[in-house]
């Protein structure tokens, strides 16, 4: 009996280290599998972060245009200064207003052409992959490296010089509507139309 209890005892001493050493055996690959996780996310961190150090930061990334005018490398004041100079080529564009068979026509400027908001543009091409995190910054300057960025440039005309040609010009042109009429005459009735 004495025999048998010692044996048992052996048994449970041996599985017990078996089972010490598999834990052990965990453990280890648990903190190895965590270890080889951190340098993957620091070596990433660290790419990220020089990719996106290649960009200045106080001027447009390459790649980027607001309509026509290719903005890349410029600081904002220059980028609002080039806007501006394209602004002054559309305005002298004619418009003509074609009613019937009369034409008459205009500049841009005289209706009060511009950008609707030039800070607004300016800022969205200067921001480009400048902002979130550096994941998104990654992708945004990894995109506009293989083609270009349009950003939309936004034009309005005023409202109130656009009335005043239109009033001055287009209405006095315009047939405008015109009632019917009956009117009696000694020898009959005279109709007009309604246009």
């Amino acid at each position: 009996c004495k025999g048998m209890r010692e044996m048992e005892q052996r048994k449970r001493r041996k599985s017990m280290k078996r089972r010490r050493r598999m834990i052990r055996r965990i453990i280890r690959c648990v903190q190895i599998f965590f270890i080889v996780l951190i340098i993957l996310l620091s070596g990433t961190y660290l790419f990220l972060n020089r990719y996106i150090s290649k960009y200045p930061e106080n001027k447009v990334v390459e790649n980027i245009y607001v309509g026509p005018v290719n903005a890349s490398g410029m600081s904002k004041d220059q980028l609002k200064e080039a806007l501006l100079k394209h602004q002054e080529k559309l305005n002298s564009t004619k418009v003509t207003l074609l009613i019937e068979d009369v034409k008459e026509e205009t500049t841009l400027e005289s209706l009060g052409f511009g950008y609707k908001d030039i800070d607004d543009v300016v800022s969205q091409a200067f921001s480009y992959g400048k902002d979130g995190s550096k994941w998104e910054r990654y992708h945004a300057l990894r995109d506009v490296s293989k083609e270009k960025y349009v950003i939309a440039e936004g034009y309005a005309v005023d409202k109130e010089a656009t009335e005043a040609f239109l009033n001055e010009k287009a209405v006095p042109l315009a047939n405008h509507a015109v009632n019917a009429t009956i009117t009696k005459y000694s020898g009959g009735f005279s109709i007009t139309p309604e246009r």
